[in-house]
């Protein structure tokens, strides 16, 4: 699946890249219930996280539905936090997470020059994000046994090198 920026749209693209402004947080919402139906009562919570924290980024297909989803923040001169990420089960393992990744990454490497590490949070019984979160060469930094009300959290880390 070939995904594109904004400026780089063309007829060969399957999937583009939309940040921040131009966000409909009603489809945001359709998008996680139907990607983390587990945590459909904390959605209202997440959307209004998201909508006054850090930046957006939402992979879109040609019909303008939302396929992936990344939310990251500055926390510090040397820290990003990404505090959402999602990729529509439909098209999961087609690379959209590991593009969301990188381009969050590079993002910070060419936007603030002080950040060194990025920081994500996630569930300890999700083996495939897990998985995923190893194959992209983030490490883990921390195991909470108490983290979240009914798992344990993993917290990754991963140094990023500027320019």
């Amino acid at each position: 699946m070939k995904i594109c920026t904004e400026s780089e749209i063309s007829n060969s693209c399957d999937l583009f890249l939309i940040e921040n402004q131009k966000i409909n947080f009603d489809d945001l919402s359709l998008f996680l219930e139907s990607t983390f139906p587990h945590m459909k009562k904390n959605i209202p919570t997440w959307i209004s996280y998201i909508a006054s924290h850090g930046e957006n980024m939402v992979i879109i297909d040609k019909e303008k539905k939302i396929q992936g989803f990344l939310n990251i923040e500055k926390k510090s001169n040397t820290l990003s936090e990404i505090n959402f990420i999602g990729v529509s089960p439909q098209i999961q393992k087609k690379g959209i997470g590991t593009f969301l990744l990188n381009y969050a990454e590079q993002k910070n490497k060419n936007n603030n020059m002080s950040v060194q590490e990025l920081r994500l949070h996630t569930e300890g019984d999700h083996m495939n994000n897990l998985q995923f979160y190893h194959k992209n060469n983030w490490k883990i930094y921390n195991v909470d046994k108490n983290g979240y009300s009914h798992t344990t959290a993993v917290e990754y880390r991963k140094k990023i090198s500027s320019k």
